[in-house]
């Protein structure tokens, strides 16, 4: 038995996984398969993202999800998506699935005004979720289906982009891997304008590097970003930081010097040992000197991979877990590491056990 969860999913939120959580256990499901929109019929499109983008944020949402999979049918399709073409050819495709529709309240509510929903009824299972704030007077048989009664909460996708519009990236309800996407690539315009002039400022100066160097920064940057949200941080930050922490590696002593010092920052004896090390600190002179001000916070925390102590930032612990978990490294151990599903606190131990 397979169920069937269409939606924009504009972003995919936790209560999507949720739904589908508890549609898999409580309805003896053996998969279920998230089938986002291509084209909406009844819905306002002005900020849909592309279809693709809506496939990848699903696809990261469900990486450690066995039971759950992402359907594109609807892209082969194309034109407006009517669900009753999308089951019926699934049904083509698949003659021996037994196939169940995952829908909300508010759209058992709405169900009269579907395209051929009398046919859609007599060609497939419902299962109906309840909603926060839907009282739907429709009853639904048996015969039909059933209701699936989770623990209701009031996240919606539009709630979530306007949030993001506004430059409210915590606490959002949103996997981490699908936040880093969103912050990484100012997805939903959530960069605004301070964190859009930083990040250009600091790629422009990305620019002079060689491609293998770029290409390790800006991979640093995803993790960072994923990481950050996984503690709680704006990802936006472990962007920044993650693009800045090694803009100047390859720079030469006399430079970043000239830089540390301009910024009153005082080296450690091992920086000053070995130059090379100051590199994080001629970072944050840098984005100390960008208008506007940059966050302290992310200065702290490019400054302090070279100069790591106990007890640092979540922020911190963000990009150095990203700097020692990338993947451009190809280290075999660490991929190991970085794949597990473990808590922030516990992957960041293990890292810094590594490290030492």
């Amino acid at each position: 038995m397979i169920g069937l969860f269409g939606g924009c999913f504009n972003p995919v939120h936790s209560q999507h996984l949720a739904m589908a959580r508890a549609a898999c256990n409580r309805l003896k499901l053996d998969e279920v398969w998230f089938i986002p929109v291509f084209q909406p019929v009844h819905k306002d499109d002005d900020d849909l993202l592309t279809f693709s983008d809506r496939v990848r944020l699903l696809e990261a949402s469900l990486e450690h999800e066995p039971c759950l999979k992402v359907n594109t049918i609807e892209a082969e399709l194309s034109g407006p998506s009517f669900t009753i073409s999308t089951v019926r050819a699934l049904r083509r495709q698949h003659p021996r699935a037994e196939f169940t529709l995952l829908i909300g309240a508010d759209s058992w509510r709405d169900f009269a005004t579907w395209h051929l929903h009398k046919s859609l009824l007599e060609e497939t299972r419902l299962a109906v979720f309840k909603r926060p704030g839907v009282l739907s007077q429709k009853p639904l048989s048996s015969k039909l289906g059933s209701w699936v009664r989770l623990d209701e909460h009031a996240v919606s996708s539009r709630m979530i982009r306007r949030r993001l519009a506004r430059g409210q990236l915590k606490h959002l309800f949103v996997p981490p891997a699908v936040m880093a996407i969103i912050a990484y690539e100012n997805l939903y315009s959530c960069w605004g304008e301070k964190f859009a002039a930083w990040i250009g400022d600091v790629r422009k100066r990305l620019k002079r590097l060689p491609a293998g160097l770029i290409g390790h920064i800006e991979s640093v940057a995803r993790l960072s970003a994923r990481f950050s949200a996984e503690l709680g941080e704006d990802p936006r930050a472990g962007v920044l930081a993650g693009l800045s922490h090694d803009v100047f590696r390859i720079a030469s002593p006399e430079e970043n010097l000239r830089r540390i010092s301009a910024a009153g920052f005082r080296l450690t004896p091992l920086e000053k040992h070995l130059p090379m090390l100051a590199h994080g600190a001629a970072a944050a002179a840098f984005l100390k000197g960008l208008s506007p001000a940059v966050p302290a916070g992310v200065l702290r925390a490019v400054r302090a991979p070279t100069v790591l102590r106990n007890h640092e930032s979540r922020l911190t612990r963000a990009l150095v877990m990203a700097d020692f978990l990338d993947p451009s490294r190809g280290d075999p151990r660490r991929q190991t590491l970085l794949s597990q599903s473990l808590s922030p606190e516990k992957r960041f131990q293990q890292v810094m056990s590594a490290k030492r």
